[in-house]
């Protein structure tokens, strides 16, 4: 019966690991992003520029 709850711990003992490194890779990996509203803010620059260019090369010349 003691080698059962050895067992069990040392299996306890491995799943919190893998957790805590999960954990810490998942922290890794949000700390190496930007937050969400300079991404936010680049998005729409760059659909303002997009929006601009489209807007130049569909613009008429003026008759003057």
């Amino acid at each position: 019966m003691c080698l059962d709850h050895d067992l069990m711990g040392m299996v306890a003992a491995q799943r919190l690991d893998e957790a805590r490194a999960e954990a810490a890779r998942q922290r890794l990996i949000a700390d190496l992003r930007p937050p969400l509203n300079v991404r936010l803010g680049h998005a729409l620059i760059r659909l303002g520029r997009r929006l601009a260019a489209g807007a130049a090369t569909h613009a008429q010349p003026s008759m003057t």
